[in-house]
């Protein structure tokens, strides 16, 4: 069970930092990025790219923790 659990939230960190890198890719490619900044400003996320990279991020964490969980 946590196995399989670790699996998806690795998948879904890894689908989302992948979709992060790209939308950022175009959005330099268009000259379009100042216009995503802010992503974390007064200590929240700010915009779909930031609360994009927050979630990527505790995805990442939580697989991680699963991983360490499933090999005790």
């Amino acid at each position: 069970m946590i196995k399989t659990l670790q699996k998806l939230v690795g998948i879904m960190a890894v689908v989302l930092w992948i979709v992060v890198i790209l939308v950022i890719v175009i959005a330099i490619a268009r000259h379009q990025f100042w216009q995503l900044t802010p992503f974390i400003a007064y200590n929240r996320p700010q915009g779909i790219i930031g609360w994009m990279i927050t979630v990527a991020f505790i995805c990442t964490i939580v697989s991680s923790i699963l991983k360490l969980v499933d090999s005790k």
